[in-house]
């Protein structure tokens, strides 16, 4: 898998280790940190500003949800279907006890209402990358994640969304020094451009994979830049490209798209663990947007949480 080669440090922690974790003196770890480590909150101290937070996305979830549904009366398919299937899960984590672990609440029917359903979308997303850059930690990856989601139901109300993938709440993300996160990212546009651009050889000319292919090498390598360039102006050592990268054994149209479905599942993941371990998460927030819908010309369709490492 490619992020075990990149070195990610994702952790998949037990449900045992989870309730320990939040139960430990009634504290829950998250930010502000000491040295990097979590500093332990009370509960009171940790949810009195969440809360207000979880409020206000709810309020604009719930309308997105009810427009959407509207919109699915007379604009039936697969794709508003996997849409609507995506917004209850999330509507049933915020609604949970513990919508920073994607804990699952009490299921709400959606109140069907009128509305321009990207518009919708459009709003919730806003809302909730201003909330990402509000905050730090797995709060952050939390209001960052449904900003990219909203942003690929947007996508999807014209196109084609999959089903999403189950979100896996016992799976987390170590959170460590920005650098480290960052380099990780980087690493990872370094294998995906090497990867992408290699394979545009392999296909035959006039097929309009071609072009597209060509498209996202362009954006690829101008995303990571900017992101080498934000590293060098906080002082971070640079990762190098390690110039070749493995190539799949067959050369044909299908196997590119897998090729580059896999380079969005590791951008994405790389990228929501920076969210997660960024002082300051506005660039790492844009950067989860674009990563999540990296793969949209070619097919690659939603998840219900774009950034956490749960299973494809």
């Amino acid at each position: 898998m490619i992020l075990a080669m990149m070195g990610m440090r994702i952790v998949v922690s037990s449900a045992l280790s989870l309730v320990m974790m939040v139960s430990l003196a009634g504290c829950a770890f998250s930010d502000p940190r000491i040295d990097d480590t979590p500093k332990p909150w009370t509960s009171a101290q940790a949810n009195s500003s969440f809360a207000s937070q979880v409020e206000e996305v709810l309020a604009a979830h719930t309308k997105a949800y009810g427009i959407v549904s509207s919109y699915a009366v007379d604009h039936p398919s697969d794709s508003v279907t996997a849409i609507l299937a995506t917004l209850a899960a999330q509507d049933s984590v915020l609604r949970g006890p513990a919508p920073q672990w994607r804990t699952p609440g009490e299921a709400m029917s959606p109140r069907p209402s009128q509305g321009e359903p990207g518009e919708a979308l459009s709003t919730l997303r806003d809302l909730c990358t201003s909330k990402a850059n509000a905050t730090t930690g797995k709060y952050a990856l939390l209001w960052a994640s449904l900003a990219a989601s909203a942003e690929q139901m947007n996508r999807g109300l014209s196109g084609s969304y999959s089903p999403a993938v189950p979100a896996d709440p016992t799976r987390t993300i170590t959170i460590v020094k920005e650098e480290e996160a960052l380099n990780a990212v980087i690493a990872v546009y370094h294998q995906a451009i090497f990867q992408i651009e290699s394979s545009i050889g392999f296909v035959p000319p006039g097929d309009p994979l071609r072009d597209t292919l060509v498209n996202s090498v362009v954006d690829l390598k101008s995303q990571r830049d900017t992101l080498m360039a934000y590293g060098e102006d906080n002082g971070f050592e640079s990762v190098e490209s390690h110039g070749i990268y493995p190539l799949p054994a067959q050369h044909d149209k299908n196997a590119t798209l897998a090729l580059v479905a896999e380079n969005q599942t590791s951008l994405v993941t790389a990228t929501g663990a920076w969210v997660a371990s960024s002082a300051h998460p506005d660039l790492a927030t844009r950067a989860l947007l674009l990563t999540a819908t990296f793969g949209w010309p070619y097919g690659v369709g939603g998840a219900i949480w774009p950034g956490w490492p749960d299973p494809a």
